[in-house]
């Protein structure tokens, strides 16, 4: 279809969607169940299980040359939230989240690259209520709240030795070491990561980047559950990377 096109096809600053036919350089969506998670009586067993179905969906990734730090990306015209917008279609109150859309943006020298999540469709507000009142909690609290649950869960599952050891797997709590605005739209948040605020973020990426058209990475988000209300955590969204090549990509 011509509106799925334009998120998947690659052009532009848009990142192309993974094929069999075409499987290199591209991205793709990881099932939520690879993910290792706090389960239901993690503050008692400390057991993690199998995430449930994400929350959220990736709908496209842009990656990008620039030769200045770029802070909301989604006001700024060649966003692809606005054209995210015109193609919300799901029916009345079957999103139980304050948002719509997550974005995430990272902002790496010399380039950026932003994820776009929009809600899954059909999420019962009912089935998932203490979930739904901590995500709300997040979405409109405050930084300092937010940088203490904003966790990320990087998994290498093609690349050398020396880079899984680097990137660990471990999850992390973002806003705890690298600094981290947050932009609040009518539909949408933005989380802005700025690498070069941490030393060891910029040591974990020169090595990726090294050997970035080797490596196959997934990148998963969630929020940080810490009482039994807030169990068991859920992966908001998550997105695969398949052997990029850094040297091919646009300027914006």
């Amino acid at each position: 279809m011509e509106d799925k096109e334009w998120k998947t096809s690659g052009k532009g600053i848009l990142m192309r969607y993974h094929t069999d036919k075409n499987p290199l350089n591209c991205w793709s969506q990881p099932a939520s169940y690879i993910f290792k998670l706090r389960g239901p009586n993690y503050l008692n067993d400390h057991v993690k299980i199998n995430s449930e179905q994400s929350r959220f969906t990736t709908e496209c990734n842009e990656l990008y040359k620039t030769a200045q730090t770029l802070n909301h990306v989604a006001s700024m015209e060649h966003s692809a939230i606005h054209k995210l917008r015109k193609e919300w279609s799901h029916p009345e109150g079957s999103n139980p989240f304050p948002i719509k859309f997550l974005i995430i943006q990272f902002q790496l020298p010399g380039m950026t690259y932003t994820t776009y999540m929009k809600a899954r469709v059909g999420q019962s507000p009912a089935k998932a209520s203490g979930y739904t009142d901590f995500f709300k909690k997040f979405v409109e609290g405050p930084d300092d709240f937010r940088n203490e649950r904003f966790k990320i869960v990087p998994i290498v599952n093609v690349g050398s030795w020396i880079v899984k050891q680097v990137v660990g797997g471990k999850p992390a709590l973002l806003g705890r070491k690298i600094e981290c605005k947050y932009h609040k739209g009518t539909d949408y948040l933005e989380i802005d990561v700025d690498i070069s605020s941490s030393y060891v973020a910029q040591n974990i990426l020169s090595v990726v980047s090294g050997s970035c058209k080797t490596l196959q990475i997934d990148l998963g988000f969630l929020i940080e559950g810490r009482c039994a209300a807030e169990l068991p955590e859920v992966m908001i969204g998550a997105t695969r990377f398949h052997h990029v090549d850094l040297e091919d990509i646009p300027s914006l």
